[in-house]
């Protein structure tokens, strides 16, 4: 119950981006000897900007509604 509230508690306390720029650590499942397996490494640095926390508005509604202005960034 409620294990998708953080994710949605840190983009509202707008904290989300020091979260989701930290590197993804992994093991290497490629190499040959055991020593190396066990090292951890950056596998991917994912990419939260400013601009991700709010989403666009679709084209349509902007059409739609002429009051309406598109979120900053997009």
């Amino acid at each position: 119950m409620f294990e998708g509230q953080s994710g949605w508690d840190l983009r509202r306390w707008k904290e989300l981006q020091m979260v989701l720029s930290a590197p993804l650590k992994g093991w290497s499942v490629y190499e040959d000897q055991a020593i190396n397996y066990y090292r951890a490494k950056n596998v991917e640095i994912p990419v939260f900007g400013t601009r991700d926390y709010l989403w666009p508005i679709s084209t349509n509604s902007l059409v739609v509604n002429s009051n309406l202005i598109q979120n900053p960034a997009w």
